[in-house]
């Protein structure tokens, strides 16, 4: 009996989920009332389509906050890794794997040198990255010269505009990714020690955990995350702009501490249910007309409230009131 429950128990959502769930289903119904459009097919498939490649880099910026750190750059990374891809495709008329390989390169590059900065010179994950940021913000005019890349190859715009048994591309790369970094996060002994090096830094390390090497580890995946994100993401648009990727940082930011604060660690489920989430906040705002400036007015509001929350659960009058409240119990 007790093993049939447990079995359930897997199949059962948790509080957390089911709060997220309540949440957008409130959100669905509230724009819906004030748009009567909001749940139309269409429009149902672009909020998906949105959510894909905004949930991809904020996979790697979750992976990277697990660990203790923040990867400013990732959204300046992303856009350099798609400039890199499509030029090499364009002015070296390479294959499409080469092209993409020397795009998800720059990822793994950046993400490395901010690696290797943060847990081996043990300068701050802000500072390092604010600073590689401006670096890739420089690199990537002085290769465009702020030209707008166009007439893109069709073997790159079919990847975030193509379809397998009639579900998009940009969807199944979401849900393959979001495989991978939930095997990697939740079910593995890599996940558990980034996880422990976020939580403890010291303690990992007395235990005998290099968190030198999984600090390091976790900028990396968020580079290449990020660099995916590019790709996809320039594929769909059919044209790089030298400011591309610019807008993924307070998206990414929002989603994963939304997502931790929630559920108190890296959760992967919880990174796919805040992004469409927000995605669907952003769209109906939009529909409804409202300025895009109060929109992200909104963005900022809810990121600085989800690391308000976070900071008074984590201070020392919030763990002492809870501490006595369950004492009296």
């Amino acid at each position: 009996m007790n093993e049939n429950n447990s079995i359930l128990k897997k199949f059962i959502p948790s509080k957390e989920t089911l709060v997220l769930v309540g949440i957008l289903i409130s959100i669905v119904i509230f724009f819906q009332i004030f748009t009567s459009t909001f749940i139309d097919k269409a429009n149902f498939i672009d909020i998906l389509k949105d959510a894909s490649k905004l949930c991809v880099i904020s996979f790697g910026m979750a992976i990277i906050i697990a660990a203790g750190g923040i990867d400013l750059s990732l959204g300046h990374i992303a856009g350099f890794s798609a400039i890199i891809a499509t030029t090499v495709l364009k002015e070296y008329n390479v294959g499409i794997v080469v092209g993409l390989s020397c795009g998800i390169s720059i990822g793994l590059i950046f993400g490395l040198f901010n690696g290797l900065l943060v847990s081996y010179l043990g300068i701050s994950s802000f500072i390092v990255t604010l600073g590689t940021q401006f670096i890739v913000l420089g690199l990537r005019y002085w290769i465009t010269n702020g030209n707008i890349i166009m007439f893109l190859p069709d073997a790159y715009t079919i990847i975030g505009n193509g379809k397998i048994f009639s579900i998009h591309n940009t969807i199944l790369i979401m849900i393959t990714l979001g495989i991978i970094c939930y095997y990697q996060m939740e079910r593995t002994v890599f996940g558990r020690r980034v996880s422990s090096t976020g939580g403890n830094i010291t303690a990992s390390w007395l235990s005998c955990i290099n968190t030198r090497k999984y600090t390091m580890l976790t900028f990396v995946m968020g580079g290449i995350f990020a660099s995916v994100t590019g790709i996809v993401h320039t594929s769909h648009m059919e044209v790089v702009s030298v400011d591309i990727g610019d807008g993924f940082l307070l998206d990414a930011l929002i989603i994963a501490v939304f997502s931790v604060v929630v559920y108190g660690r890296m959760k992967t489920l919880g990174v796919v249910l805040v992004t469409v989430m927000l995605m669907a906040l952003t769209n109906g705002l939009t529909m409804m007309g409202v300025n895009p400036f109060f929109v992200k007015f909104v963005k900022g509001s809810l990121l600085l409230g989800a690391l308000s929350i976070n900071m008074a659960m984590q201070s020392e009058y919030f763990i002492n009131r809870m501490y006595k409240s369950k004492a009296q119990i």
